[in-house]
């Protein structure tokens, strides 16, 4: 092992043969008019500038940052959010995810631009509904401060759009994908555009920026779900209570008394093994389970989200900014929902004497004959519209070192619209 007085002078001396070198390239380089400057944007430095604001903050918080405006790998905010740690995406349903948690708690504020905004449908915000094009960055807030809004017990998150002093000079970004549905066979677009530009002037500096964005997702859910699993008699029952085949009921009525045959609803579950009995009316009867219907679903639909944002800064000087914004955000969808329910094990309609088998080693039917099954289809279709502004007006002014002034003046309009038609036949199956 190596004494520290060793490595010291090693790493001394290595410094002071490499030396010369770096200054004779330092002259050389100064002297030279014609240096060519490549400067690397991207990954890397989107996870710099998240590190930088989470070692900055004095709370406990994760940042993700758009480097590369337009080419944020995902579709929303929330998609975008799975990739910062301690946080959890939900609701994976309709072609993409749409809820979120912060370590797995679902009450979280959402703030855009430190704004606590809303939709006509309750106080809450859809993060969804945010195009990642429109994305500066987002903040996850896992610790409350009083500088904060009130309210979310799990955290806050705060998304951040672009506004032109974050660029110098012209900006102008266009990008669009095609992203494709298996399930909907289809491919959808997604495509935005940003425009920037700051200046300087007599009177100091000005910025303007928009941004647009447009999402559509065709979407496409199918699924079938088994009924619960309800108790039959046996050929031969004891209790005269029962008849042979028959649904065992829940309670029955016995010298005047209600008496509890089984609890449905219990997280187990009735027992599942071979030989297993229910107690009707005073005697232990063997049952089997056997499933009460089966559901289908063929669910589809299509989303479209518009969205823009549009943002003017003035910095008369280095101690005074004023900003004026708008931000929009639409939502559109059309839904179709083919259902198909089937009963089968109307009263009176279960006979086992013809063949049947049971899982091995259960009571749980397996394959049986079903007679006089009934049901409905139904196609329940909806649509709905959103359209959700936020008008701001605000500045911030550096009086000294130690005061420091912001205001804003907050607006906000939002309206939704949606109509549903249900359309029910009934089915008889002999």
């Amino acid at each position: 092992m190596f004494k520290r007085s060793t490595i010291y002078k090693a790493v001394i001396t290595a410094m002071m043969i490499s030396a010369p070198s770096y200054v004779m390239a330092a002259e050389e380089a100064t002297d030279s008019d014609d240096i060519e400057v490549i400067e690397i944007k991207g990954m890397r430095s989107s996870l710099v500038k998240a590190m930088d604001l989470k070692r900055e903050e004095i709370q406990i918080v994760d940042s993700i940052v758009a480097e590369d405006i337009g080419k944020f790998p995902d579709n929303n905010v929330v998609e975008a959010l799975q990739r910062v740690p301690g946080i959890q995406v939900t609701d994976r349903a309709s072609g993409e995810t749409n809820a979120v948690s912060i370590r797995g708690l679902s009450d979280v504020t959402t703030t855009i631009n430190g704004r606590q905004i809303f939709i006509s449908t309750g106080r809450g915000y859809a993060l969804a509904d945010t195009p990642a094009a429109l994305l500066a960055g987002v903040d996850v807030y896992k610790t409350r401060s009083a500088s904060q809004v009130e309210t979310g017990i799990a955290g806050q998150i705060d998304v951040r759009t672009q506004r032109p002093f974050n660029f110098d000079g012209v900006k102008v970004v266009a990008a669009a994908k095609g992203v494709y549905q298996d399930q909907a066979d289809s491919t959808d677009p997604h495509a935005s555009f940003l425009v920037s530009n700051t200046w300087e002037s007599g009177l100091g500096k000005f910025g303007a920026l928009v941004n647009l964005s447009y999402s559509e997702t065709n979407w496409r859910d199918e699924n079938i779900t088994s009924g619960a699993a309800v108790p039959f008699a046996g050929a031969n029952p004891s209790s005269p209570l029962l008849s042979a085949y028959q649904q065992i009921n829940t309670t029955y009525v016995v010298d005047g008394q209600e008496m509890t045959a089984w609890v449905p609803g219990t997280l187990a579950g009735l027992p599942t093994a071979a030989g297993s009995t229910i107690n009707v009316g005073g005697v232990d009867e063997e049952y089997f389970l056997a499933r009460d219907a089966v559901f289908a679903s063929d669910f589809t639909g299509k989303r479209e989200r518009p969205a823009a944002n549009i943002s003017l800064q003035f910095a008369p000087n280095d101690s005074s900014e004023y900003l004026f914004e708008a931000f929009y955000n639409g939502y559109r969808s059309q839904s179709f929902n083919s259902l198909f329910f089937t009963f089968v094990n109307p009263n009176g309609t279960v006979n086992l004497d013809d063949s049947y088998t049971v899982y091995e080693g259960t009571n749980v039917i397996k394959e049986r004959t079903v007679y006089n099954a009934g049901g409905f289809n139904s196609g329940d279709a909806g649509t709905g519209k959103t359209d959700s502004f936020v008008y701001a007006l605000g500045g911030k002014w550096d009086l000294n070192e130690d005061l420091k002034i912001e205001s804003e003046v907050v607006y906000q309009q939002s309206t939704f619209e949606s109509e549903f038609l249900r359309h029910v036949g009934i089915l008889v199956i002999a």
